[in-house]
């Protein structure tokens, strides 16, 4: 089996930068990554080492930039972040550090593209999904992403990694989208699980939907609940808590680990994830100020570049997959379970995910078709990875619970694949 490591491979911050102090040069890049159009210096080979990495900083002028977590200070969830500050500070010598704004105490979820775009956050998750008609391309890109494995390990890191793969490889048609914003897409797909329907009451057997007030993400959600025979609202980040408190809504679409940043649990703890129909994953880009982007030393942005397995590998390992489980630890011990849906919603839930697909294949923004195509190809290649070769498990419920805690689960295997696959060949060059 494999074996736990806490201190895996990192960030490329799910927070934003705000570049204080100087960097000077131009670069171009190769793949997925960004170019610049800005500033100059020399870079280093890819499998660099920490010494070159200073080495190549030596000259550079101080860079002081500032990352957002929506976490509280101190919080368990919000690690990840500090290893990422941590692993930039010590790779270059300190030459580049970052201050962490905590609470999205620059600016609210529905704010960043601005935010981005006018300079007060540099890197931040943005969330095309929720603007189609400003980023009709990355919408019919998100709208696809209830394909795959819906298992909480083994199908969060197929998923991931093959959205990842699919996503840079159509940088021609989902960049230009965050340009005209004033942002550049690094990761156009961030890392996220299958959501369930998390309610107040429980729904015997997974079924009895109709009538039901749920709280959704973005336009697929809502063709998704109204073939359950509910009523989708939607409404802020911010506003899930007291809509839940008051009873506004009776339910809401996402994933468990969300759940415990909302603080949500203790008021509806019934849980429901199915294992074949799942519903569109509540897609993130991780974003960069473009002005910021184009201002930085080519070494610089390979550092960020090549820091995001430690990102990726914290907030999959110690974030998502530990929350899950202690999510779902909540669940039990409030008395409820996690449960699946019976044939009837499983059966509605996937014709209408079947007619989602259709109407990306058929999209007018992107070829939809080859999108499909390229994203089923890529699935296939993940679940042989994750699953066969990897050896990571599909477990749900308690299975699942009993895996992820185990000293045996380590997330390294699948980063390093990752990395060698996917982040190398688009390294900024």
């Amino acid at each position: 089996m494999l074996s736990r490591s806490k201190k895996s491979a990192v960030v490329l911050m799910v927070g934003a930068l705000l570049l204080t102090a100087g960097c000077a040069g131009k670069a171009g890049t190769q793949g997925g990554a960004p170019a610049s159009d800005g500033a100059s210096a020399e870079g280093v080979p890819a499998g660099a080492s920490k010494e070159d990495f200073i080495a190549a900083f030596a000259d550079i002028e101080p860079i002081t930039l500032t990352t957002q977590a929506v976490e509280a200070k101190g919080a368990r969830e919000a690690q990840y972040y500090l290893d990422f500050v941590e692993s930039l500070s010590e790779w270059s010598g300190g030459k580049l550090t970052m201050e962490i704004a905590y609470g999205n105490s620059i600016a609210s979820p529905s704010d960043i593209p601005q935010a981005l775009a006018d300079g007060r956050v540099n890197m931040e998750r943005a969330y095309p999904l929720y603007d189609p008609s400003r980023y009709p391309a990355n919408a019919a890109f998100a709208e696809s992403a209830f394909l795959g494995n819906q298992s909480p390990v083994a199908g969060s890191l197929q998923t991931f990694a093959a959205y990842l793969e699919v996503g840079l490889s159509m940088s021609d048609v989902l960049q230009p989208e965050f340009a005209e914003q004033g942002m550049v897409a690094l990761l156009p797909y961030a890392p996220q699980t299958a959501p369930g329907i998390l309610c107040r009451e429980p729904h015997a057997n997974g079924g009895g939907w109709e009538g039901t007030q749920i709280r959704v993400s973005g336009s697929a959600h809502a063709d998704q609940v109204r073939a359950l025979g509910m009523s989708p609202i939607s409404l802020s980040y911010a506003e899930v808590y007291p809509a839940i408190e008051r009873g506004t809504i009776d339910c809401l679409v996402g994933a468990d680990w969300s759940f415990r940043t909302t603080g949500v649990l203790p008021l509806a703890p019934n849980y429901v994830l199915d294992s074949d129909a799942g519903f569109t994953k509540t897609t993130t880009a991780v974003a960069f100020s473009k002005s910021t982007w184009d201002e930085l030393p080519l070494v610089a942005r390979q550092l960020i570049w090549d820091r995001l397995d430690v990102w990726i590998g914290h907030f999959f390992g110690d974030h998502i997959l530990e929350t899950m489980a202690a999510s779902q630890e909540e669940i039990l011990a409030a008395g409820a379970e996690v449960t699946q849906f019976d044939d009837a919603s499983r059966k509605s839930l996937l014709a209408a995910n079947k007619t989602l697909l259709e109407k990306v294949e058929n999209s007018e923004v992107i070829d939809g078709q080859k999108l499909v195509s390229d994203l089923e190809a890529a699935l296939a290649k993940w679940e042989k990875i994750v699953v066969d070769e990897l050896g990571y498990t599909e477990a749900v419920g308690e299975d699942f619970i009993t895996a992820v805690r185990s000293d045996d689960f380590d997330i390294q295997p699948f980063m390093e694949r990752l990395k060698q696959e996917i982040l190398l060949p688009n390294r900024p060059e």
